[in-house]
């Protein structure tokens, strides 16, 4: 995956998903979705990186971390 450079200031967010019984190779899926949905958002004028994520099993719960412009770039996108 290539670099995106910021076009302007950017700020840090991080997304809490649930997911529920979710094995390894579901895990990839989701991180390589979240991949795609911030290069299709950035392609089409706003700008998203996916920076990671940490899974937290016991509490089934996926923490992603963003770097975007402002919230609403991130709420609705990459919190679906």
């Amino acid at each position: 995956m290539a670099a995106v450079a910021p076009s302007g200031p950017e700020e840090l967010f991080m997304v809490e998903h649930r997911l529920l019984a979710t094995s390894e190779p579901e895990l990839k899926l989701v991180q390589q979705v979240l991949v795609e949905v911030s290069q299709r958002f950035t392609s089409r004028g706003v700008p998203m990186r996916y920076l990671g994520s940490a899974f937290l099993p016991g509490r089934e719960r996926l923490l992603s971390l963003f770097a975007a412009a402002s919230i609403s770039d991130v709420r609705g996108r990459a919190a679906s």
